[in-house]
């Protein structure tokens, strides 16, 4: 473990350093270090670098052995937003056979959506009928179809924030979080009222105030008034 921390320290301090042909050196050289941590960590510093290095060296990083390494590179893979990045993405989505990175890569398909005009390249049908049975893949599944139009699939991610999981439960908050609008706050806020009254999971609240902050800070408010969390 002593050998792992160093290494991702020198990764650390070249960072820091500024000097970008040096981090990608050593990047390059220990992309597929036996150490899934080391591996992870690259993964995630390289959604700092948007660059052509920084690209290739996340698409290698989609066929990693270690199944959070290659989520990581999904998430990371949201700074490219463009046509080619998002065939890569649903190339995830029809091939990766870990439901936690499919999740990830759907996620980074609607942050590329998001900031790009990006919805003609898309059809629904290709979301609709996956037959996909981890919750968490299929409510970030939602999460695109409902920017795409498809308003019903907001009903569909709140029908999970009273889940008897609380990892669905939290899926789902954090989904509306995503794609939370003036348009539809309200309607999100008062499902979400009315399922924090009965919230045990501190883990859910968390993610909950967040989502309440974020509806103070669409509505341009100092203060939510939502439900005290704290207790």
């Amino acid at each position: 473990m002593n050998y792992i921390n160093r290494l991702i320290e020198r990764i650390d301090i070249v960072s820091e350093s500024n000097d970008n042909d040096s981090l990608y050196n050593i990047m390059g050289n220990h992309i597929n270090c036996r150490y899934m941590l080391v591996r992870n960590h690259i993964a995630e510093m390289l959604m700092d670098y948007h660059s052509k290095q920084s690209f290739v060296m996340l698409n290698s990083l989609l066929a990693d052995k270690d199944r959070v390494v290659r989520a990581s590179a999904c998430e990371s893979l949201s700074i490219f937003a463009d046509i080619e990045t998002l065939n890569i993405l649903l190339d995830v989505i029809l091939n990766d056979r870990s439901a936690l990175v499919r999740k990830y890569a759907a996620s980074s398909i609607l942050s590329i959506l998001q900031k790009r005009n990006l919805k003609d390249t898309l059809k629904p049908d290709f979301f609709e009928y996956r037959k996909e049975k981890n919750i968490p893949a299929r409510i970030s599944y939602f999460m695109i179809l409902y920017y795409l139009g498809e308003e019903k699939y907001l009903d569909c991610i709140l029908g999970y924030i009273n889940h008897k999981n609380y990892i669905n439960r939290i899926n789902a908050i954090n989904a509306l979080i995503q794609i939370l609008t003036l348009e539809n706050h309200q309607i999100i806020k008062v499902a979400v009222d009315k399922a924090v009254k009965s919230e045990e999971s501190i883990a859910v609240k968390s993610s909950i105030r967040e989502l309440y902050i974020n509806i103070s800070v669409l509505q341009g408010e100092e203060e939510s008034g939502c439900i005290d969390l704290r207790r």
